[in-house]
């Protein structure tokens, strides 16, 4: 049976976008599809101090939200809680967690739901049995339990909007991220760390 988590499931990698409350207690979120760039800009290029890393950057490749990607706008019409990670300090989820999807998951049993059991009051009594999703992008993990399963309107940037769809693309939405073919690269503090893929979305720092 076709899966909500489906409609993300050929997407390489995921922007967050804009995350708001339209209205007190509901959530909207919108999600930009990226892909493969081209190389690494010659301005970034030329301000790196560090030689060995200009040149791994040299052979990198950018990750672009580009004319042609998928916007998705993701709506919760309620929520029990939702927070958002900088995904430089994101853990993995533990191998007995249960879960559908890669980069938009929903789970079942997680590390998020047992600490809103401790946080919170919520139970299945009220608001009624509710569930966590989490959308794995590049820079924030974005993780939201709700008792309401989200919608989900898909738009293409630089193209028509769909009559079905509930927004409009936004051909300024552009994202880069710098990455290399074997490990994920970003700057802390004039620092370069290197991080190694424990589960979808998520990296550890190397030691």
């Amino acid at each position: 049976m076709p899966h909500l988590t489906d409609i993300f499931a050929d997407c390489k990698y995921l922007y967050l976008d804009k995350l708001l409350e339209p209205a007190d207690n509901q959530l909207a979120m919108r999600v930009l599809e990226a892909t493969d760039g081209g190389p690494v800009p010659t301005a970034i290029l030329d301000a790196q101090p560090l030689e060995p890393v200009k040149e791994i950057l040299a052979q990198a490749r950018t990750i672009e939200h580009c004319s042609g990607c998928r916007i998705f706008d993701i709506t919760w019409r309620s929520y029990v809680g939702y927070s958002v990670l900088n995904e430089s300090f994101a853990l993995p989820e533990p191998e007995t967690s249960i879960c559908t999807g890669r980069l938009f998951v929903e789970y079942k049993s997680s590390t998020y739901l047992e600490y809103l059991k401790r946080a919170s009051w919520a139970c299945a009594d009220y608001p009624g049995p509710y569930r966590h999703w989490a959308a794995l992008c590049l820079n924030h993990i974005v993780d939201v339990a709700s008792v309401d399963e989200p919608t989900v309107a898909v738009s293409v940037a630089g193209a028509p909007p769909l009559a079905t769809s509930a927004c409009r693309p936004n051909e300024a939405d552009s994202a880069l991220r710098v990455f290399g073919a074997m490990e994920s690269m970003r700057p802390r503090s004039g620092r370069f760390w290197f991080y190694r893929k424990t589960a979808p979305g998520r990296f550890m720092p190397f030691a």
